[in-house]
């Protein structure tokens, strides 16, 4: 009677499949999300939905109002990338006049605006970088890059100006104005366009849009 055949040990064929998948890079190696620069994580920061309260002087009296704005990622296409300011304007009969509550005037305004923010960041220290700024200067200035907003019926050219984002401190003026104001945080917006038009508004802030890529 001849010795017994070696029998393959059947875990070796296991092991050696799993070894061969992972090195073609199949289904078991994840691939990581890509890391957001310092001007990425800046304008994922300020996008979201918006409302800005109103106090409107209608031919039948005063009333109370929301202006809706929304922050969405620009174009894919653009370096560096860009986040979009959108105003979908108020249906207001003419003639009618509204202001926030501490009389500020606040003119209809319809359009979009594109911003970035101009800096230079490492992807693997821009977190670090973005809390240290939102600590030290309580938001961002973005500049705009292109967007003509329709102020009052005249047309404005933001080109070249700025938005600023500001976090609202707890009690200052506009704290105040947007406290009885659902919303997840309250910001201030300010726009400045070279011509000097500039646009103040209080904002509460909605659910945050989608990341700009």
């Amino acid at each position: 009677m001849g010795s017994p055949r070696h029998m393959p040990d059947p875990r070796l064929h296991i092991l050696g499949a799993i070894a061969t998948l992972l090195l073609a890079g199949g289904p078991s190696v994840t691939r990581a999300e890509p890391m957001l620069d310092l001007n990425q994580r800046a304008l994922a920061w300020s996008g979201g939905d918006y409302i800005a309260p109103l106090v409107c002087e209608f031919p039948d009296g005063v009333k109370r109002g929301v202006r809706k704005l929304r922050v969405t990622p620009g174009p894919r296409h653009i370096r560096p990338s860009t986040a979009r300011l959108s105003f979908p304007g108020m249906e207001l009969p003419p003639g009618t006049t509204c202001t926030n509550d501490t009389g500020t005037a606040q003119p209809n305004v319809t359009g979009s605006v594109l911003y970035h923010l101009k800096a230079i960041s490492r992807p693997d220290i821009a977190d670090h970088e973005f809390t240290e700024a939102l600590e030290r200067d309580g938001g961002f200035t973005f500049d705009i890059r292109e967007g003509v907003l329709e102020v009052s019926g005249a047309k404005v050219d933001f080109k070249d100006g700025h938005a600023r984002f500001s976090q609202v401190v707890p009690g200052s003026d506009a704290f105040r104005r947007l406290q009885d104001i659902p919303g997840l945080r309250k910001l201030g917006l300010t726009l400045t366009a070279p011509d000097g038009t500039e646009l103040l508004l209080d904002l509460s802030h909605g659910p945050p849009a989608r990341r700009p890529r």
